[in-house]
């Protein structure tokens, strides 16, 4: 499940949730000061600040009107265990 907020015009917050296919647990990961261009948005940056290993990419890219190709690197793949992802095609929640 993926949650889109536009802050200002060039700043968004990305909701994100996503299930361990392993465990079924339901992870939440949200990213302030993500920023936009055309139809892709993109954050990069340390989930911890005080945690090297924390450092995670993330970007979106519009496929439709309600319909987005989500991917990330594997180092944000922590915040939900080694089976959690944050990749792959979401629908866009109302």
């Amino acid at each position: 499940e993926l949650r889109v907020f536009a802050m200002s015009p060039a700043a968004v917050r990305l909701e994100l949730r996503t299930g361990s296919r392993q465990r079924g647990h339901v992870c939440a990961l949200t990213l302030d000061d993500a920023w936009q261009r055309g139809t892709e948005i993109a954050w990069k940056g340390r989930l911890d600040p005080m945690d090297p290993e924390s450092e995670c990419d993330v970007s979106l890219r519009r496929l439709g009107d309600d319909t987005v190709r989500l991917h990330s690197t594997n180092r944000c793949a922590w915040i939900c265990g080694a089976a959690g992802e944050y990749r792959g095609q979401y629908g866009l929640q109302p």
